[in-house]
């Protein structure tokens, strides 16, 4: 799958260049591969190529932290709905409604 991206993408360049060089000349097409061309080509294959070594530890650092908070507001939750219900409770008793 990498290998056909980079083809792709060589071509894809390659085709561009050509483009511009054709309808604009030599030195407008040097100057937008080195402001266009080379940029995207430099983007899209550091993610494609970096994409399925990084994503796996995307993923694993996001379920800790989800499961983290899960087991957060399933530990302490209860505590503190109870402690909302004790101050409604205390502040109803101190006549101050």
């Amino acid at each position: 799958m990498q290998t056909f991206v980079g083809k792709c993408l060589t071509q894809l360049s390659v085709l561009a260049f050509l483009y511009i060089l054709g309808s604009e000349g030599i030195q407008e097409a040097m100057i937008a591969t080195a402001i266009y061309i080379a940029p995207f080509l430099l983007i899209v294959s550091a993610v494609c190529y970096a994409a399925p070594l990084v994503l796996p530890a995307f993923v694993r650092g996001l379920w800790r932290i989800m499961t983290t908070i899960y087991e957060y507001v399933a530990t302490f939750g209860d505590y503190y709905e109870d402690d909302e219900e004790d101050e409604d409770e205390s502040f109803a008793t101190s006549g101050a409604a």
